[in-house]
């Protein structure tokens, strides 16, 4: 029996399927199935069956779950204590939702690690709201970037999302006032790219309490705008649901703001085309291809060169904030700590606001997919 085998248990049973599992471990679903079998072998037992609504636990399973959580934590601390005997760096392992990752996260590390008397080895990865707990709570990830998946923000933001689902879209023109199904926390309006310190999260439909938030704190550290933008040369005709969408990865994200967006606007399918990233997505939709939603302070420059231009829908502008998310202070490692705080500083707030300034080619780190297997 192996820390993988546990891992890819836990993931399996966590996120209710091999694929989910998969896709956030970033690597095959036979890799995981093989220590699946192996770990259902050593044991006797099938511990995760098959059934009409998905994966269900077995007794067995049931009572291996929390077992094997802890230790994966006990792994994951002894590999710490182990590294920090050797004189290693502290590892630091941070995931995304892909804008961010796209943008900020290597800009945001690189500063951070600078800043730094002792050495962090430093790690950034793309994930989806659906996988941030699950990789966090099983020791994958120290910090997750993005949504809120814990606490109040994510609270009200699923309960004032499902008050407002039912009303009918309106109000036409892009008013910068809140739309429908759009929550709101109640506190005062923040211009885009305010740090904000204890308001709840914003975003638009429902949000369910993921797997183990209570193991989580998650704390607003940036509020943004999400508009849409298309080539100024080909204006968009008919309803927002019959226009050609242009999405980068997270509008394949059920929780991600691009994907409520679209919902809201009863865009189908067919009319929705994702790129590997938001990058591509403005290129295509600066060439007339389509509409792209984009972050307002990131699609900027284009918006003043004339290579892009806004455009109303009735539903956008969409305020939303970003969170930093990480298991409670007591078992956080020192760095995921450090960075934590860093995140609230004007040397990041200025990042966040201008990602493009970019870093040396010698620390440029790309977006990775974390792998138990690594």
């Amino acid at each position: 029996m192996t820390l993988a085998q546990l891992n890819a248990f836990v993931l399996v049973a966590r996120m209710g399927s091999v694929t989910a599992a998969a896709s956030a471990l970033g690597v095959s679903e036979p890799a995981v199935s093989q220590a699946l079998a192996a770990l259902r072998q050593h044991l006797g037992d099938p511990l995760v069956t098959r059934g009409p609504n998905g994966m269900r636990l077995t007794s067995g399973g049931s009572r291996l779950l929390p077992v094997a959580s802890q230790m994966i934590a006990l792994g994951a601390e002894a590999e710490a204590a182990v590294r920090a005997a050797r004189g290693a760096p502290e590892q630091l392992r941070v995931v995304a939702t892909s804008p961010i990752a796209e943008f900020l996260a290597t800009p945001l590390v690189d500063a951070f690690t600078r800043r730094l008397a002792s050495g962090v080895e430093a790690t950034c990865g793309v994930a989806t709201s659906r996988e941030m707990p699950v990789l966090v709570v099983n020791r994958l990830a120290d910090l997750a970037l993005g949504p809120p998946l814990s606490g109040t923000g994510l609270r009200a933001r699923a309960g004032a999302a499902l008050a407002g689902s039912g009303r009918a879209v309106s109000n036409r023109g892009g008013s910068a006032g809140a739309a429908p199904g759009l929550v709101t926390s109640g506190a005062p309006r923040l211009d885009a790219g305010t740090v904000v310190s204890g308001a709840a999260g914003m975003g638009l439909g429902p949000a369910l309490e993921p797997e183990g938030a209570a193991e989580l704190i998650s704390e607003p550290i940036f509020r943004c705008r999400t508009i849409v933008v298309a080539s100024p040369r080909t204006r968009p005709r008919g309803s927002a649901a019959q226009w050609p969408w242009l999405v980068d990865p997270s509008g394949t994200d059920p929780a991600s703001d691009v994907s409520r967006l679209l919902a809201l606007l009863r865009v189908p399918d067919r009319q929705i085309q994702v790129f590997p990233n938001q990058t591509a997505a403005w290129a295509a939709a600066a060439s007339g291809a389509g509409v792209a939603p984009a972050l307002a302070h990131l699609v900027s420059s284009q918006l003043r060169r004339g290579e892009l231009t806004m455009v109303d829908t009735p539903a956008t502008p969409v305020e939303s904030t970003w969170h930093v998310t990480s298991l409670r202070s007591e078992r956080r490692s020192p760095a995921a700590s450090a960075l934590r705080r860093f995140l609230g500083t004007p040397e990041a707030m200025h990042l966040m606001r201008t990602p493009s300034v970019g870093v040396p080619p010698s620390r440029f780190r790309p977006p990775v997919y974390v792998t138990i297997w690594s």
